[in-house]
Formats: structure tokens, C-alpha cells, sequence
């Protein structure tokens, strides 16, 4: 049985990372595919070299190849929620709500409730400054890029701005919310659990894909 070398490996790899396969976990599962498919037709009666098999392959099969990145991208975000929804659904996780829910009751009862609207403005902020930080500093990786770790930056960035809509909306009816405190703190706890969910899913994917993918150049 003819089996691909590591060359060969590599090279498919480069030519995937040349094609803009710029996410390192899908372009391994794509390597990995297209290595099965060219080691099927070269042991089932095609006996030309390497490059002659993968040259016909990727001309027949480039264009449907790429467009099953949307089904990539799928699987990352059914991943992403699957593992928050676990998380969250923790003992871990409804400790940290509790937690959250009640800091803020605390600060709701001690501080006025002018300065206790600025600080709720503020926490989602400074939580998305601190992941900003983080992916800035540890996330990213100038030389391999992984499609569920940045994923996870743009759900960060989509509840970012649905708390700033929701505050935007709740300073221009100020007299509504400091009757509905107890509304305003649930919203605003279940908007920062969500935050500190994904930053906990990012984490957790951060040390899957180091060991995973460790060995990847």
C-alpha cells in the first residue's frame, strides 16, 4: 500500500496555506482529507507520482474544497456553544453568576444610584479591555491562527455591543431604571456571566489547540 511522506504532508499543506486556508485547525483537517483522497487513487490503480495525483485532485476539487469552510466555521460555532452552554450550566459556572449577581446587589445597596449606573456602564467594558488584552498578548499567535479562538473574539465583541446598546438605551430612560434595579442587575449579570463564559471556553480551547497542534510548523 503506497502511503503519502511526510514531503508530501508538507506540501499539501503549503499549497492550503497558500490557497488563504489561514486557520491552522481547519487546514489540518483539510490536509488530512485530501491526504486520504490521494493515497485512495493511488492505491486504486493510479501510479503516478505524488504531485501528478495531487495536481489533478486539487483541479477537480479546489473549488468545493474551500467552500466547505463555511461548514468549518459552522462546526467551530457548534463547538463554541456547546462548550459554553457546559460551562455555564456547571456548578462552576452558577457559582460565578451568584457571584457576579450579588457583587453588584452589594454595590446597588452601598453606592448612589447615579454612581451605581456609571460602574454597571463600566465593568463590560473593562471585562472586554482585560479579554481584548489577553487574545493581544496570549491568544494570538502571529505564525498559526485557529478559527474557534477567533470566533470566540467576535461573539466577545457581539455582546460588547449589545451591553452598550442596552446601557445607551437605559441612560435615556434613567427614571424607568432606577425603578427597575433589580432588572437592570439581572441583565447586566447575565451579560458579564456570558462574557466570563467565553473567556473561560477561550482558555480551554487556547490549551486544547497548544497540545494539539504543537508540533505544527
Amino acid at each position: 500500500m503506497r502511503k503519502l511522506s511526510k514531503e508530501d504532508i508538507q506540501f499539501i499543506d503549503t499549497y492550503l496555506k497558500n490557497s488563504e486556508v489561514v486557520f491552522t485547525d481547519i487546514r489540518i483537517e483539510m490536509v488530512d482529507h485530501v491526504a486520504s483522497e490521494i493515497e485512495f487513487l493511488m492505491n486504486s490503480g493510479d501510479a503516478r507520482e505524488f504531485y501528478y495525483v495531487f495536481k489533478d485532485y486539487m483541479v477537480k476539487n479546489k473549488a468545493n474544497l474551500l467552500k466547505h469552510n463555511r461548514q468549518y466555521y459552522k462546526n467551530s460555532d457548534k463547538k463554541i456553544i456547546k462548550s459554553m452552554f457546559k460551562n455555564a450550566f456547571s456548578v462552576k459556572g452558577i457559582v460565578i453568576f451568584l457571584t457576579v449577581f450579588l457583587s453588584l446587589n452589594f454595590l446597588n445597596k452601598v453606592l448612589s444610584q447615579s454612581l451605581f449606573i456609571q460602574i454597571m456602564r463600566a465593568l463590560p467594558f473593562i471585562i472586554f479591555l482585560l479579554f481584548a488584552g489577553m487574545y493581544r498578548f496570549i491568544g494570538r499567535n502571529k505564525k498559526e491562527r485557529f478559527s474557534s479562538i477567533e470566533r470566540i473574539a467576535i461573539y466577545f465583541m457581539l455582546i460588547g455591543q449589545i451591553l452598550n446598546l442596552y446601557f445607551q438605551r437605559a441612560i435615556l430612560r434613567k427614571t424607568v431604571i432606577l425603578e427597575q434595579s433589580v432588572q437592570l442587575m439581572i441583565i447586566t449579570s447575565s451579560l458579564i456571566f456570558v462574557l466570563i463564559v467565553l473567556m473561560q471556553v477561550f482558555f480551554k480551547f487556547k490549551r486544547e489547540y497548544q497540545l494539539k497542534y504543537k508540533n505544527v510548523s
